[in-house]
């Protein structure tokens, strides 16, 4: 239930950024991708903390769901350095907050699977 409810919250708020730049109606475009882009993400914190045992998919939610929030906060990060960047240096801002999400993700992912498998006992971290 939790994954519904991740989903949804997150799935809307990506619709109202997509729609926050849509200047006519005909280009619905950007409001279809924040809806899927926000959904994903959702579904990624959804699966983590719908987590009933520890598996190894646990690190690839992380790392996936952090790879999809990283270009936000790439872009973030490359708009604060240079107000008026070009669109090559936004995507490179994006693509390298993606990479660095998935990194950071990874290493979440891993120390929780870690805690995880102390908790539950060894009889389950042969898990996938």
């Amino acid at each position: 239930m939790k994954r519904v409810f991740w989903t949804v919250g997150v799935a809307s708020t990506g619709l109202l950024l997509g729609l926050k730049g849509l200047d006519t109606l005909g280009d619905i475009w950007g409001a279809a991708l924040g809806l899927i882009w926000g959904g994903s993400i959702g579904y990624g914190f959804g699966s983590i903390f719908d987590q009933k045992g520890p598996t190894k998919w646990l690190v690839a939610n992380w790392a996936v769901t952090l790879g999809l929030v990283g270009p936000f906060f790439g872009l973030l990060v490359g708009a604060w350095m240079k107000p008026f960047a070009s669109a090559a240096q936004l995507t490179l801002a994006g693509a390298l907050g993606s990479l660095a999400g998935m990194l950071l993700g990874f290493l979440v992912g891993k120390i929780q699977l870690k805690q995880l498998r102390r908790r539950f006992g060894s009889q389950s971290s042969t898990a996938v």
